[in-house]
């Protein structure tokens, strides 16, 4: 009887130990998918930010060039037309 007693809880003890590998792993695999999932959204966060940051660049780009001729116009003549012609070929 004794011998029953721990065949069956040896049996028990690696029943368990099978199912907590099996909790372990799946743990695992959660947190990993948690990870991906939210360096995914960073990275689809980031893309949004350049392409928002590029569209400002952008703007920025054409009101200095507006911002030139402006300044141009009001130089003497001959500067004006150095610094028009100087935007042109750029």
């Amino acid at each position: 009887m004794i011998r029953a007693v721990q065949d069956g809880t040896r049996e028990a003890v690696g029943a368990m130990q099978a199912g907590a590998a099996k909790v372990e792993l799946g743990s695992a695999r959660v947190e990993q998918s948690a990870v991906t999932r939210h360096v995914s959204g960073s990275t689809d966060e980031m893309a949004a930010q350049a392409e928002e940051m590029n569209a400002q660049a952008q703007a920025l780009a054409h009101t200095a060039d507006a911002l030139r001729i402006l300044v141009a116009h009001f130089q003497l003549p001959d500067e004006a037309l150095e610094a028009e012609e100087f935007l042109r070929a750029a």
